[in-house]
């Protein structure tokens, strides 16, 4: 199985931010601490707002302190609506607990992403370019 990257020839410095995550999640699937993709933008790639529906397991996007914005995964429903969301995974596991109008629900095309199904990514891939091209 060839990564987009090689198959189009690339080095890793040359490939867009998008393809590149697209090679990691193939790669690893969705990672507790990943960063998301600099060009991924609220109302396209992921939805903020308190009419977001989240389950247990759900992969979000969280806002760091300092400015940066990972995966992170939701693990448990508070009843006042907060979540709790682990933001790093590991031995040294990090939770936080976040209002769920503070984290990212993320596209379903790219929640539900089966790299089974899409070894290398190319089905994902044509779905971000017609998102991010508006011919829905």
């Amino acid at each position: 199985r060839r990564t987009i990257a090689e198959r189009e020839g690339l080095n890793s410095s040359e490939q867009r931010p998008v393809e590149a995550w697209i090679a990691v999640l193939c790669s690893e699937g969705l990672k507790v601490g990943h960063r998301v993709p600099a060009p991924w933008t609220e109302g396209l790639h992921y939805f903020v707002g308190p009419e977001n529906s989240f389950s247990t397991s759900d992969f979000v996007v969280a806002f760091r302190s300092d400015g940066r914005r990972t995966i992170a995964v939701v693990d448990s429903l508070k009843p006042n609506g907060n979540l709790e969301i682990i933001v790093e995974a590991g031995p040294s596991k990090s939770m936080k607990v976040v209002p769920r109008d503070r984290v990212g629900k993320i596209h379903r095309a790219i929640a539900d992403f089966d790299k089974n199904g899409d070894p290398n990514g190319e089905k994902l891939l044509r779905k971000l370019h017609v998102l991010e091209s508006g011919d829905l």
